[in-house]
């Protein structure tokens, strides 16, 4: 039993290489990349449409100091002629705003970079995002249903804010509108 142990401890993906493993030359691969594409917008406007996944926690190197620090970043799905990739960004701007809105996973957003905004707690620039969620054909079963739809935008020129939207779903008409102060 101490031997097992001792070669799961120190096998890859703790695999017990005592037993015998699967041949993995007739496996399928699966339809999408799981490391992910960084997206780093190149100008302000750019537009994501993605299904939201996951927030994580990963190690990184903290550039100033060389020390190890955990970051936030978030992950999502993007679908574009059929192929699926995973795309990842960590603005504090933009996980924090999905943390705040408690964005289920699964959620079809579309996300824009702003440009960079100044911060009103120090003199130091950072990215600004506005967050819509999308509605997908179907997803409305009533067409007299109004909507409630959450949105936040981080870096407004009128302060950071989440809006709660009342839209008449068969005209898209928006009925009401109110901004709460976010962080």
């Amino acid at each position: 039993m101490e031997q097992n142990q001792l070669v799961a401890k120190n096998a890859p993906m703790g695999l017990d290489l005592m037993y015998e493993l699967p041949d993995l030359s007739k496996a399928k691969a699966a339809a999408i990349e799981l490391t992910g594409e960084y997206w780093t917008p190149e100008k302000e406007g750019e537009v994501k449409r993605l299904f939201f996944n996951e927030i994580r926690q990963e190690l990184t190197i903290d550039f100033a100091s060389g020390a190890d620090v955990e970051l936030s970043v978030a992950y999502f799905v993007e679908v574009k002629d059929g192929d699926k990739r995973v795309i990842r960004q960590a603005s504090k701007r933009l996980v924090g705003a999905l943390e705040m809105l408690k964005t289920p996973s699964g959620m079809p957003l579309e996300i824009t970079y702003t440009g960079k905004k100044k911060n009103k707690t120090n003199s130091f620039m950072s990215d600004s995002w506005s967050i819509k969620p999308l509605f997908l054909d179907g997803q409305v079963k009533n067409e007299n249903v109004i909507k409630e739809t959450i949105g936040f935008d981080a870096g407004a020129p009128d302060g950071d804010h989440s809006t709660t939207v009342h839209v008449n779903a068969q005209t898209g008409e928006i009925i009401e509108q109110s901004k709460t102060p976010g962080f």
